[in-house]
């Protein structure tokens, strides 16, 4: 969903890539990076600090492979030599990992401290109850509103911090080229890429509001837009779900 917002809404990542681009990091980051995970949980043992340590070396090894794939990529489509893209992707991706291991592992040890039950690969003994039954084996009507409270607020503070990191954070990002910018620029072969991009009708492009130019505010609304919508998606989609799975 990200990715396809990226495309459609900020005119990011190009509408002929997206495809490469949810290949690249949701199969392969994705998959992958979820099985080097599952063998370090293993590995690690069952305990928080395991499962966090497992969280960040995945998290690493994920962004590593991402590259790499991208790498054969370029090399299939005859854009540039492999024995020349694959070590510099690799080797730039490896810092930029540094940086996603400690976000998502962040992330996770405040679910993991406020929302456990919610990790559904933790072992039973870390995934405390949140719902307290009665005797006769069902919730609570009490139990269920405070479960109910505690997922809003829980939801609510998540949606604040990121609005926050929007409005506030964002508008101060580097001005430097992402990893895969990097390495066209620094190889050459940047000048390929096509000069008009195929889909013309991002509301937001390049992260700005057009009516109000580039500046601090223009990227801090585009971004608080693309929160919300995809805060609207999320919400949807996990309605349709859960009425799904009734």
């Amino acid at each position: 969903a990200v990715l396809i917002l990226q495309a459609l809404l900020m005119a990011d990542g190009g509408i002929t890539a997206l495809g490469a681009n949810v290949f690249n990091m949701a199969i392969i980051g994705g998959w992958l990076g979820y099985a080097v995970f599952a063998w370090l949980r293993r590995l690690l043992g069952r305990s928080s600090t395991g499962f966090l340590a497992a969280v960040a070396i995945a998290s690493w090894l994920a962004v590593v492979l991402a590259s790499a794939s991208c790498a054969l990529q370029l090399w299939m489509s005859g854009t540039t030599p492999l024995q020349l893209t694959l070590p510099a992707m690799v080797s730039v991706h490896m810092i930029i990992g540094v940086g996603e291991a400690l976000i998502g592992t962040a992330v996770l040890a405040v679910v993991l401290r406020a929302r456990p039950d919610l990790i559904r690969s933790l072992p039973p003994a870390l995934r405390r109850p949140t719902l307290v039954p009665e005797a006769a084996g069902g919730a609570s009507g009490s139990a269920r509103w405070a479960q109910t409270r505690k997922v809003g607020v829980f939801a609510l503070v998540a949606l604040v911090v990121a609005l926050a990191l929007v409005i506030f954070v964002a508008p101060f990002a580097s001005p430097w080229p992402d990893g895969l910018e990097k390495v066209a620029e620094d190889h050459g072969f940047a000048d390929t890429a096509a000069e008009e991009p195929l889909w013309r009708f991002s509301p937001l492009p390049d992260y700005t509001v057009p009516a109000m130019g580039e500046g601090i505010w223009s990227t801090a609304i585009a971004g608080l837009l693309g929160v919300l919508v995809l805060s609207g998606l999320v919400l949807a989609l996990g309605r349709v779900l859960s009425r799904a799975s009734r």
